[in-house]
C-alpha cells in the first residue's frame, strides 16, 4: 500500500477527502475512468451525462424500504459530516463535474 502512513493516519476517522495526496488521487482516477468511458463509447467526455441522485430523505427507496443506507446515519454519528461518502460527493460537484 503507498503512504501507508497517511493510511494509518486517516483509517480510524474516515476524513479521506481532507487528505491533499488521497484527494489529488482521486481526481486523476475519477477524470481517467471518465476518459476511458468516453472512448469505450466513441465519444468526448463532454458528451457524457452524469446524474446525481437525490438527498436520501426524499428518494422513492426510503419509503420503500425504511433501513436504505440506514448505515450512513451511524458513520456521521461516529465521525462527523466530513466521514462517509458524502463529501467525496460535494467535492466531486463542486470541483470534478463540468
Amino acid at each position: 500500500m503507498a503512504h501507508k502512513e497517511i493510511y494509518q493516519e486517516y483509517k480510524d476517522d474516515q476524513r479521506w477527502i481532507e487528505c491533499d495526496i488521497f484527494r489529488e488521487k482521486y481526481h486523476k482516477m475519477y477524470i481517467d475512468t471518465l476518459s476511458k468511458i468516453a472512448k469505450k463509447y466513441g465519444a468526448r467526455i463532454s458528451d457524457l451525462w452524469l446524474i446525481q441522485d437525490s438527498m436520501k430523505d426524499s428518494l422513492w427507496r426510503t419509503k420503500l424500504y425504511s433501513k436504505y443506507k440506514e448505515n450512513r446515519d451511524e458513520i456521521y454519528n461516529k465521525f462527523g459530516e466530513n466521514a462517509g461518502p458524502s463529501p467525496f460527493f460535494k467535492y466531486t460537484y463542486q470541483n470534478l463535474v463540468p
